[in-house]
């Protein structure tokens, strides 16, 4: 049986390849998906070129990348429709990049919001259930290599039964 782990960026090209290849995602053998710290790709941009640059040039950097590549910032709420497994999220909650300050919530919230299947999230940060690293989005990444228990358990439940 197949769980995919999926990160970041990586993250959204599984969303959408489940949206355009929907037919290889059909496989009975695909139990899970394990996505950690997907994106608002837009969001992030521009959460992330404001804090290191001051500047708000999320707008131009998008009009470049069209121009350039033919492709703009991944749009995960329009691909997670598109899934057919249950979702484990892990999101550092006040990253940065990803928490939204006027709502107070993270973008992942609309994310998983979006997700029709059954979905769970591990939020991550020095101030959850399990405290750990110190609120930063690469805290994310090393997380399950300390607490492996709830991946463990999501794994245990989807995959293998």
């Amino acid at each position: 049986e197949i769980a995919f782990l999926s990160q970041c960026m990586g993250a959204n090209a599984t969303f959408l390849a489940w949206k355009n290849e929907p037919e290889l995602f059909a496989n009975p053998q695909i139990k899970a998906l394990i996505a950690n710290q997907p994106t608002i790709s837009y969001n992030m941009g521009d959460r992330f070129i404001q804090a290191k640059t001051g500047l708000d040039l999320v707008d131009k950097v998008l009009d470049a990348q069209l121009e350039t590549y033919g492709i703009g910032f991944a749009e995960p709420l329009d691909y997670v429709p598109s899934l057919t497994v249950p979702v484990l999220y892990a999101q550092v909650e006040k990253d940065i990049y990803t928490f939204n300050v006027e709502t107070g919530k993270n973008d992942i919230q609309e994310i998983m919001d979006a997700t029709p299947t059954e979905h769970d999230i591990v939020w991550i940060g020095p101030d959850q259930a399990t405290p750990f690293g110190t609120g930063q989005r690469f805290d994310g990444y090393q997380y399950f290599n300390q607490h492996p228990e709830e991946l463990l358990a999501f794994l245990a439940t989807n995959v293998g039964k």
